[in-house]
C-alpha cells in the first residue's frame, strides 16, 4: 500500500520497502491580521456579570448585557453605560465600527433582585432570583397563571430592554421541580434556559423570637440563677435554618432546680420542629434541646462540645401544589457602586492561588488596543495601568478631575514621572444630555477619547477630529459660561502631553479633540498615532512570526527559512505600504545579521525598519499679496491647473 507522509515526518533515510511514499507539502502560511478596532472599558454598572471581559458591538448590545441607562448612572463618574455611549457614538459620528469589551466591577455589596412565587394558599413555591447582581434586575415581572391546557400553568417574564420569556405547560402536581429545571436548563431545544433569572428551592426564614417565649419554672430541671442567652432554629425534613435573633433570660427563683418552657407559636409552612441553642454568655450559643412541634422544655445547660447553630441554611421548602394566578415584582436588587480605585484597577491572575484576573487586568489576552478605567481619576493609580498597557501594547487613556485647572494637570503628570506613549492624558470632562435620565450630565471625557482612538485607523491622530454627543466641557460650560483657553494655554497643554475637547477646532465651529498626544516626552514618539502604529506593528509582526518557532535554519548563506521568514514580511509591510498606513519600511534577516554563531545558539534576528506617515500639526501657508505681485505659468506638462494654480 503506499504510504501518505507529512513533510515534517519525512525522512527518506528511513525508507527501506519499495513502495510509493506520497510527501504531503503544505500551501505557504496565509498572512495573518490583527484588529485594532477593539477598545475597553472598566466601570459599574446596573447588570451583568462581574470582572468578565464582555464583547458589545454597539451600545444596544452592550445595554442588554450591563442594563440600560439607570438613574444610578447620574453622579456615578465610573458609569460604564454613560462612557459607552460616548464611545460608541464617536465611533457611528466617524463612520466606523467598534467592538468594545467591558468589565463590571463591584464593591461586594452588590445583590441580585428576587421573588417568591407563591401557591394558591400563599405558601412559597418558588424563590426566583436575578441572573446577575444590580438593581435593573429590581425591573423584572414574573406572571404565573393557568395554561391553555388542564392542569397546566404557565411563567412569563419579563425585563424592559430584554426580551420576554415564556415557559409554558408545566404540569401542577410537579410545578415546582418543573419550573427550577425549565428556568435553569431549558425546556427544550426552542426554549432555553432563562437569561433573565434562575429558580431554585425557597427556603425557611429563620425564627424571630421574643422574651415572652420564654417562661421560667421553679422546678424542674437543673438550671440555676443567672442569665442565659438563646436563639432557636427551624427544622424540616430537607435541614435545619441558620439562627434567629438573640433573647436573654435571667432565673432568679433562688434553686439549682429551675427550667424553662419555650413556646414558639404556630409554625410557619415546612416547618416540622424547632431547635434550642443555649449559653452563659452572648453570641456564644451551642446545641441545647430539640423537639418535634412549637414547644419544649430547657432543663439544662448544652453539654461539653455541642455543636454551633449552622451558618448556612439548608431547610429548603418542598411544595407540590399549584402556583397562584398572580405577578411578582423583583425587588432588593443594588449595583455595589462605592468602588475603590483597588477594586477598578483589579488584580493580575494568580498562578499560585488559580485566582481569576479583576478589574482592568481582566483585559488582558483580549487583543484590546486601547482602554480606560471609567472615571479613575486618581493619579496614584496612572502608573500601574500604565504598567499594564505597557505589558500588553495597548494605549490607555487617563482623565483627570472634573476641573483641575491646566497648572494642576501638568503638575501631576510631571509629579508621577509618567513619560510613556502608551500613556494618554485628557482634561475636561464633558457634558452631554441624558434623554433617559432628562438631565445635562457632565462625566470623564476617558470614553469619548478611547472612542474615537478605536474608531481611527491606527495611523490617524485623533487632533482637529469631531466629537459626538458632546454639549460642552468643564471650559465651555453650557450651563454657566466661563473663561476660554487662550492659544498660549492651548500650547501648554499639548506641550506637556494633555488633550481636551475643544469648541472651535482648526477643521470648523464644532467640538473636537485640540491635540492628539500622549505622555512621551520625546517629539518622535508623543503622537497618539506612534503608540498605536507601533502597538499594531508589534502585533502584526509576533502573530505572523509565531509560525516560525521550531522551523530549521542553516547556517549557510542561503537560508531558505530566512528567505521565508523575509517573504512573510515583506507581503505584510507592503500591504500596509499599499493601504496608505506606511510610507516605506525595509526588512533584514540574512547571513550579515545572522552570521554562524549566531544561529548555531539558536537564535534568529530580524531587523524591521518602518516609516510611518506624518501627521500634519503646524499647517503653514504663505501668501504674497498686491499689485507688484507677478505671476509666470508653466506650461511645463502635468504642472499648469487652472486659475494659474501649479
Amino acid at each position: 500500500m503506499p504510504q501518505i507522509i507529512s513533510q515534517a515526518a519525512f525522512n527518506p533515510m528511513n525508507l527501506q520497502l519499495d513502495n510509493v511514499y506520497i510527501d504531503i507539502i503544505p500551501p505557504p502560511s496565509a498572512l495573518g491580521g490583527v484588529p485594532t478596532d477593539i477598545a475597553g472599558l472598566v466601570g459599574t454598572a446596573s447588570w451583568g456579570p462581574v470582572n468578565i471581559p464582555m464583547l458589545a458591538g454597539s451600545v444596544q448590545q452592550l445595554q442588554q448585557i450591563f442594563g440600560s441607562l439607570s438613574p444610578n448612572a447620574v453622579g456615578d463618574p465610573h458609569d460604564l453605560i454613560s462612557e459607552g455611549l460616548m464611545l460608541f457614538s464617536q465611533a457611528q459620528g466617524l463612520g466606523a465600527s467598534v467592538s468594545l469589551y467591558s468589565v463590571r466591577v463591584t464593591d461586594g455589596t452588590d445583590k441580585a433582585a428576587s421573588a417568591l412565587l407563591l401557591d394558591s394558599s400563599n405558601n412559597p413555591l418558588v424563590q426566583l432570583t436575578s441572573k446577575y447582581t444590580g438593581s435593573f434586575g429590581n425591573g423584572t415581572i414574573a406572571a404565573a397563571a393557568a395554561g391553555a391546557n388542564s392542569n397546566v400553568s404557565n411563567l412569563a417574564l419579563s425585563l424592559p430592554g430584554e426580551n420576554s420569556e415564556l415557559f409554558a405547560n408545566l404540569p401542577n402536581s410537579t410545578f415546582q421541580s418543573s419550573l427550577i429545571s425549565a428556568v435553569n436548563s431549558g425546556q427544550n431545544t426552542i426554549r432555553p434556559a432563562s437569561r433573565l433569572i434562575t429558580a431554585s428551592l425557597p427556603l425557611l426564614n429563620p425564627p424571630v423570637i421574643t422574651s415572652s417565649m420564654f417562661v421560667s419554672s421553679a422546678s424542674g430541671g437543673d438550671l440555676s440563677n443567672g442569665t442565659y442567652y438563646f436563639v432557636v432554629t427551624f427544622t424540616n425534613a430537607q435541614g435545619e435554618t441558620t439562627k434567629s435573633n438573640e433573647v436573654s433570660v435571667t432565673l432568679s427563683g433562688g434553686t439549682a432546680a429551675q427550667s424553662i418552657d419555650f413556646t414558639y407559636g404556630t409554625l410557619p409552612y415546612s416547618a416540622a420542629g424547632i431547635k434550642v441553642y443555649m449559653s452563659t454568655s452572648a453570641g456564644t450559643e451551642t446545641f441545647d434541646i430539640s423537639a418535634a412541634g412549637d414547644t419544649v422544655e430547657i432543663t439544662a445547660e448544652p453539654l461539653s462540645g455541642a455543636v454551633s447553630p449552622p451558618s448556612v441554611n439548608t431547610a429548603e421548602i418542598i411544595n407540590t401544589t399549584a402556583p397562584a394566578d398572580a405577578s411578582y415584582t423583583f425587588s432588593g436588587g443594588t449595583d455595589g457602586r462605592s468602588v475603590t480605585n483597588a477594586q477598578l484597577v483589579g488584580t493580575d491572575f494568580s498562578s499560585s492561588t488559580g485566582s481569576a484576573a479583576s478589574g482592568a487586568y481582566a483585559l488582558r489576552s483580549h487583543q484590546v488596543s486601547v482602554f480606560a478605567v471609567c472615571g479613575l481619576t486618581s493619579s496614584t493609580s496612572w502608573s500601574a495601568l500604565t504598567t499594564l498597557a505597557d505589558s500588553e501594547g495597548m494605549i490607555v487613556v487617563l482623565p483627570f478631575p472634573a476641573n483641575t485647572s491646566t497648572t494642576s494637570a501638568i503638575a501631576t503628570l510631571n509629579s508621577l514621572g509618567i513619560d510613556d506613549a502608551n500613556a494618554v492624558a485628557v482634561k475636561d470632562w464633558n457634558y452631554f444630555f441624558d434623554s433617559v435620565n432628562n438631565v445635562m450630565r457632565n462625566i470623564p471625557p476617558d470614553g469619548t477619547m478611547v472612542g474615537t482612538i478605536a474608531a481611527l485607523s491606527p495611523a490617524q491622530s485623533p487632533t482637529n477630529k469631531q466629537v459626538f454627543l458632546v454639549n460642552g466641557t468643564d471650559k465651555l460650560n453650557p450651563i454657566t459660561p466661563s473663561s476660554r483657553y487662550t492659544d498660549a494655554e492651548l500650547q501648554l497643554l499639548e506641550v506637556n502631553g494633555i488633550n481636551v475637547v475643544y469648541n472651535p477646532i482648526p477643521a470648523g465651529r464644532m467640538f473636537g479633540w485640540r491635540m492628539g498626544v500622549n505622555t512621551s516626552s520625546n517629539p518622535a514618539e508623543n503622537g497618539i498615532e506612534y503608540g498605536r502604529m507601533i502597538n499594531f506593528l508589534a502585533r502584526l509582526t509576533a502573530k505572523n512570526l509565531g509560525p516560525f518557532i521550531g522551523k530549521l535554519q542553516s547556517q549557510k548563506p542561503q537560508d531558505p527559512l530566512r528567505a521565508a521568514v523575509r517573504g512573510v514580511l515583506n507581503t505584510a509591510y507592503s500591504q500596509l505600504v499599499s493601504a496608505g498606513l506606511l510610507d516605506d519600511y525595509s526588512v533584514q534577516c540574512d547571513i550579515n545579521n545572522n552570521p554562524p554563531n549566531v544561529v548555531a545558539n539558536h537564535f534568529m534576528y530580524i531587523y524591521i525598519k518602518a516609516v510611518f506617515l506624518s501627521v500634519v500639526r503646524y499647517l503653514v501657508a504663505q501668501i504674497q499679496g498686491g499689485t507688484t505681485v507677478s505671476i509666470s505659468v508653466s506650461n511645463t506638462l502635468g504642472s499648469s491647473l487652472p486659475g494659474g494654480s501649479t
